[in-house]
């Protein structure tokens, strides 16, 4: 933690998740390789530090960056995944923001056999709360929950 005035119990690590519609798939095919995102059209999220770049790496390898180009940019998870899901193109989240549709079947991950990310750092789901002597009741009993509610494998990655 930057902050060391607070404390932390990290509930699962944050997975990332390339993925595209089955029409866009249909349409444009099913990316093999990293390289071939300059052939397609990517739907990445611009927040106040710009464009976000897209990580991939095999197993241990270094992580490769790639700046993905598409017909949409923009700092709303859930309308770029909308457009996603209407075929617009790929889109890179962490799989606790597209793993229902994942499941349902309206967006299929691509490039699965590769790690990808959008930071080079490790990133964690995590329940901060300040630092005292003593945790009371109701934070502990929150913290419990989203243990048990997680579990070793968050629902979301199942």
């Amino acid at each position: 933690l930057n902050d060391s005035s607070m404390q932390a119990r990290i509930l699962a690590p944050q997975r990332y998740r390339l993925a595209a519609s089955p029409a866009y798939l249909a349409r444009h095919g099913t990316p093999q390789h990293p390289d071939e995102l300059a052939a397609h059209q990517c739907l990445a999220y611009k927040g106040m530090t710009g464009q976000q770049r897209w990580f991939f790496r095999l197993g241990q390898d270094n992580w490769v960056p790639y700046t993905v180009k598409g017909p949409l940019t923009g700092n709303h998870a859930e309308t770029l995944t909308q457009a996603a899901e209407l075929g617009m193109g790929l889109v890179m989240f962490p799989s606790w923001l597209i793993g229902e549709a994942l499941h349902k079947g309206t967006l299929q991950a691509v490039l699965s056999e590769f790690h990808v990310s959008t930071s080079l750092e490790p990133q964690q789901i995590a329940a901060l709360w300040p630092t005292s002597r003593r945790l009371s009741v109701k934070v502990r009993t929150v913290i419990d929950f989203f243990v048990e509610r997680f579990g070793p494998t968050p629902y979301w990655d199942r």
